[in-house]
C-alpha cells in the first residue's frame, strides 16, 4: 500500500502498491473518487485530474507532513483491521483533525478550497 498526502490540504489517498506500473493512474482515479465523495464538482475534479497528468513522487522534507503521515498510518491500520477498503479508509482519515492545518480536517480544507457548501 502507498499513502499519498497533499502538502497543502493533507488530504490522504491510500492505494495498493502493486502493480507498480499503474500506481500513478490508480492514484489519479482514487483522488477523483475521494474528491467526488467530498462533494467536489465534476468540473473541478476533471481539472485536478488533468493537472495530475505528470505525477512526481518524492519523500517529503516537511516534518509536519511526515508527522501527519505517521498519524494517518496508525489510524489506517485500525481501519484496515476493521476490513474497510482503501477508499473508505481514505475518507475516514480525511476527517481527522490535523495540527498543521489549524486542527481542521483535510476534508474540511478541501471542501473550503473547492467551495463545497454542503457535505
Amino acid at each position: 500500500m502507498v499513502l499519498f498526502v497533499n502538502d497543502r490540504t493533507l488530504l490522504p489517498i491510500a492505494v495498493t502498491a502493486a502493480p507498480a506500473v499503474t500506481l500513478t493512474e490508480r492514484f489519479r482515479e482514487s483522488t477523483a473518487e475521494v474528491l467526488g465523495a467530498l462533494g467536489v464538482s465534476r468540473e473541478h475534479i476533471a481539472r485536478e485530474v488533468a493537472a495530475m497528468a505528470e505525477v512526481r513522487i518524492a519523500r517529503t522534507n516537511s516534518r509536519q507532513i511526515l508527522g501527519s503521515m505517521t498519524d494517518f498510518t496508525f489510524m489506517l491500520d485500525a481501519y484496515l483491521n476493521a476490513e474497510e477498503d482503501l477508499m473508505t479508509a481514505s475518507l475516514h482519515l480525511a476527517e481527522a483533525p490535523c495540527g498543521p492545518i489549524g486542527m481542521k480536517s483535510p476534508s474540511d480544507v478541501v471542501r473550503a478550497f473547492f467551495g463545497v457548501t454542503s457535505a
